[in-house]
């Protein structure tokens, strides 16, 4: 069953963004830890509001997947 709502949920995400004409998401979800965490600091890659970011020195950029789309994710 979690398999089948996944799928439904990556169909509407990708639906919605072709819709708005915007990057489509990954059907992959990662773990990572909250922006603020030390560990994340550390890293340099942070979960924020379900998408990866990477620390740059100048702000964050948005992680692209393996497989294409920004790479989505859990734990921020």
């Amino acid at each position: 069953m979690a398999s089948y709502c996944q799928g439904i949920e990556n169909m509407a995400l990708h639906s919605e963004a072709r819709h708005h004409g915007r990057p489509v998401p990954s059907a992959s979800i990662i773990e990572l830890l909250p922006l603020r965490s030390e560990p994340a600091k550390t890293l340099g890659y942070a979960c924020i509001g379900g998408q990866a970011f990477k620390r740059l020195d100048n702000g964050r950029e948005q992680v692209s997947a393996a497989a294409g789309g920004w790479q989505r994710c859990r734990g921020g």
